[in-house]
């Protein structure tokens, strides 16, 4: 009692002049006529600098922080693998004062939960302990950031300095480089900031988070809002502090199948292996070609898209079943015209790129196996996947769950088909039999994939708990044991695990503000129609522009884009909602030609649904209130990232388990599969989530909070990513144990394991 009592004397006393600092506003606001005199402003000015000054630290307290500083981060670099270390806070925007304490963080791959984190610092306080400091180490780690308490145990002695030390608090730091870029712009911030600190702070007891909104909430701004090349990728967190040795120069090719989802995560990869100076190229499917472009990244298309296929009546017919096995066998069907193209193209581009090395995603594994063999280029299958548990990159390879024997007769059986396709495309002499994957060679390459790490939301009732849990094959050891996925090459050597060279990397995150500008994606007139669409104010409608439906179904149909269509619209009309629907999959007034009601929905969307084309969705998705999609994992992806609570309708593969784990945790509302809908079910479940109000704040905070660690994730794979690729460079290129291994395969299967017999030199086109 006596410490609420305590608190609620604070809190009056902080608003108390929080209210006196708010009539002082007002006589110096825009709203007034009240005008200071230009002498009353440069004593202002005067005083604030000599405040500034009288803050400011000595040469012997800058040397002593400066000391503190590197000795934590040589302890950070000895216990933990490639660990950096950075100032954040005061001391990271150089608004440090002396008395106050140093704020560090160690940057080390692969600690992304709260255990790890636990684990690391304990590793960085033996190390310390070590050194024979005179400082106390004070474990906090039941803190929502773990952290250790560096303290002098002499505090009264002249340059003793107290640390709090954390290890990957990311947004700490890059919040630190947001703020320090806004210092950056005006000379007279930092000089107001520190007599917010000095004057403000004291008075609110504990609070001191609070005065620093309120100078920011008053309109006009007195700065621009930082501009994007303040913290684009060039600044990025985990950019800027990566050693990237070694890489430079490299030569490397991505090759990928999937959805235009999977494609910009593998885009985001090589524009990020780009810019570390290696030369990067890719070979997939048309869906993402323009970015490919937009980033001057060397692409090579196959055919068709995703998207087309996706389209074809069979495979419809599949996923509307909800039908795994009729869908392979339709997705087969449909994309067996092609196979043998696609072979000639990857054969063509692996040949013109000459990459050292080859990275490829699930699906087409076992066919750039058959052209890495042949060339002697070192195969890396890698996990970039959104998060679901199906395999693969688009839907789960069918070689993925067979077993071995049933795996070498699809593969004989592509062998016979596709070897004259093979043998002409690479134009070699000898049989495409010598250099076509074996079974045991695609399951070593391939292992037994990880559960694709995916958060675990918090319930309403935990918020308090301190860590966000993750499901994966093994958190913390992605990049330390390469052998993470062993295999067995035979019965006789069980225990052999080499090449073990698949790894989940997380997911890369692409930067879906920076899409919403880029000349190929967006229309201007559409996106000033848009706004327009968006300001107008009607008495028809039933919410205002900030409770806006937007409404977006991925590749995937369900029955045909007409029911979607005709679901969608007819819904909307029921509630008298205003909706923003996404074209990609085809829905468009076009769909409800014939209809009876045509003439009345039609009336109905030009004034209450506005049908988006060329603008993406980060350009008004974070003003919408809700989005109605399929559990499609690059819409929940983009819904996170934008904190807008989700309505999902579920189609086929993976968005049941998408929509299964998000419903589990409370954060979304779940309406059932899309093909047993009807307008006035959907109708209804719209009207009673965005009625929910309780129930709307709960999932916006829960999803807000699951964004943020998203973000982390999306950032530790580029860590993962760069320390793979040296591992590879510096052991299995440079090391040449790429043709050892080789040659153990061939030795260990009898005879039986074809790979390329071509030792130390490249076939010859």
């Amino acid at each position: 009692m006596a410490a609420m009592m305590r608190r609620s004397v604070r809190c009056l006393r902080f608003f108390g002049e929080a209210q006196r600092l708010e009539e002082h506003w007002r006589l110096w606001s825009r709203e007034t006529n009240a005008v200071a005199s230009k002498a009353s402003m440069e004593a202002l000015s005067m005083e604030m600098k000599q405040l500034a000054e009288d803050t400011r630290p000595s040469e012997e307290q800058e040397a002593a922080k400066d000391a503190l500083f590197r000795q934590v981060e040589q302890a950070g670099k000895e216990s933990l693998d490639g660990c950096t270390a950075e100032l954040f806070g005061s001391a990271g925007t150089k608004q440090w004062m002396p008395g106050s304490d140093l704020d560090i963080c160690l940057l080390a791959p692969d600690v992304t939960t709260s255990a790890s984190q636990v684990r690391s610092l304990r590793k960085v306080a033996r190390a310390l302990r070590q050194t024979g400091a005179s400082h106390n180490i004070q474990p906090r780690f039941h803190a929502q950031m773990p952290i250790l308490r560096w303290t002098p145990r002499r505090p009264d002695r002249p340059g003793s300095i107290a640390c709090d030390i954390s290890v990957g608090n990311v947004l700490a730091v890059a919040n630190t480089r947001l703020m320090a870029s806004y210092l950056d712009l005006d000379d007279r911030v930092p000089l107001l900031l520190r007599a917010i600190k000095v004057q403000i702070v004291p008075i609110a007891q504990g609070m001191d988070v609070l005065p620093w909104p309120f100078q920011h909430c008053h309109q006009p701004l007195a700065l621009p809002r930082c501009p994007k090349d303040l913290m684009s990728a060039e600044l990025s967190l985990f950019f800027d502090n990566l050693d990237a040795s070694g890489l430079a120069a490299k030569k490397v090719t991505i090759i990928w199948e999937g959805t235009a989802g999977a494609g910009r995560q593998y885009m985001a990869a090589a524009s990020f292996l780009q810019k570390l100076g290696m030369t990067v190229s890719l070979v997939g499917p048309p869906d993402v070609h323009v970015l490919a472009k937009h980033y001057e990244l060397a692409y090579v298309c196959t055919s068709p898209s995703t998207h087309e296929l996706l389209s074809r009546p069979s495979v419809v017919a599949a996923t509307t079943a909800n039908d795994y096995d009729l869908f392979e066998k339709a997705w087969a069907l449909e994309s067996e015209p092609y196979t043998a193209a696609n072979i000639h193209v990857i054969c063509q581009a692996i040949k013109g790129f000459e990459p050292e090395l080859i990275l490829t995603s699930t699906r087409p594994l076992h066919r750039v196996l058959a052209v890495g063999n042949a060339l002697t280029i070192p195969v890396l299958c890698l996990a970039l996947q959104e998060p679901t548990d199906v395999l693969g990159d688009c839907f789960e390879p069918a070689w993925a769950t067979m077993k071995a024997s049933k795996l070498a007769s699809v593969l004989s059986s592509e062998l016979q088909q596709w070897g004259s396709s093979f043998e002409q495309a690479l134009r070699i002499s000898s049989p495409a039999a010598h250099f076509w994957p074996s079974a045991a060679q695609v399951k070593a390459l391939a292992g037994k994939l990880p559960r694709f790490p995916y958060f675990t939301l918090y319930n309403f009732e935990q918020l308090d708990r301190k860590e966000l849990d993750f499901f994966s094959y093994d958190p913390d050891g992605f990049c330390e044991q390469p052998e993470t996925l062993p295999y067995n090459l035979s019965k006789r050597k069980a225990k052999k695990q080499k090449p073990s060279n698949v790894f989940a990397l997380g997911c890369f995150q692409w930067d879906i503000e920076e899409e919403a500008y880029l000349p190929v994606l967006y229309d201007r007139v559409e996106a000033q129609k848009l706004e327009e669409f968006i300001l107008h104010a009607s008495e028809n409608l039933r919410v205002n522009d900030a409770e806006l439906v937007y409404v977006s179904f991925g590749p995937v149909i369900c029955k045909d884009v007409k029911f979607m269509t005709r679901l969608v619209l007819r819904a909307c009309k029921i509630v008298n909602l205003k909706a923003i629907v996404d074209t990609s999959c085809g829905m468009s007034l076009e769909q409800i030609k014939g209809d009876g009601d045509e003439e009345t929905l039609k009336e109905y969307c030009e004034k209450n649904v506005f049908f988006v084309h060329k603008v993406p969705a980060a350009k008004f998705l974070p003003r919408c209130r809700v989005c109605l999609h399929d559990g499609n994992s690059a819409m929940l992806r983009q819904t996170l990232q934008a904190s807008v609570p989700s309505i999902m309708v579920p189609i086929f593969g993976q968005q049941f388990q998408n929509a299964q784990r998000m419903m589990s945790h409370g954060n979304c509302a779940l309406l059932g599969d899309m093909k047993g809908l009807v307008p006035s079910t959907l109708a209804t479940g719209l009207e009673n989530f965005m009625n929910d109000k309780k129930l709307f704040r709960t999932i916006q905070h829960k999803i807000a909070v699951s964004a943020q660690r998203m973000t982390y994730m999306s950032l530790l794979a580029e860590h993962r990513l760069v320390h793979l690729l040296q591992k590879t460079w510096t052991e299995t290129l440079e090391g040449n144990n790429f043709l050892k291994d080789m040659d153990d395969l061939k030795a260990d299967d009898g005879g039986a394991f074809r790979c390329c017999s071509v030792k130390g030199r490249r076939v010859q086109p």
